[in-house]
């Protein structure tokens, strides 16, 4: 599920970007190469990024394995930092990119949290 959510979203990112570039005369006609290769490299990011967490903190057979990897948390702040990177001086596909892995942790995540464990809101267990 997330590399097919996320390579939709690299085609929705790109569409926009692109008619945005032909409104302001930076670009004459559509490039569905463009759009073509942003969509597969979206979903290798979803793709690459879904397992993150699990490899991180692996169940290991533990059903109570989540910690700060799988809170509510880190995936708010993984977020806010593809968010916040919009506001940098990042090249406009690394932004993307940011996003892009943001998204696929976070469905993981979305995922997760719809099993009886649910998620952690740190995950730091406090003694």
């Amino acid at each position: 599920m997330n590399t097919a959510v996320c390579g939709l979203a690299g085609a929705i990112i790109n569409i926009f970007r692109q008619i945005n570039r032909i409104d302001r005369g930076e670009q004459d006609k559509f490039n569905l190469w463009e759009l073509g290769l942003d969509t597969i490299g979206a979903a290798g990011i979803g793709y690459l990024t879904a397992g993150v967490p699990d490899g991180l903190e692996p169940s290991d057979d533990n059903p109570n394995h989540r910690g700060p990897c799988h809170s509510v948390a880190l995936g708010t702040l993984l977020g806010i930092v593809a968010l916040k990177s919009y506001d940098t001086t990042l090249p406009e596909k690394a932004k993307d990119a940011l996003a892009i892995g943001a998204l696929s942790y976070n469905l993981h995540l979305l995922s997760d949290a719809q099993t009886p464990k649910g998620l952690p809101l740190t995950g730091i267990k406090l003694k």
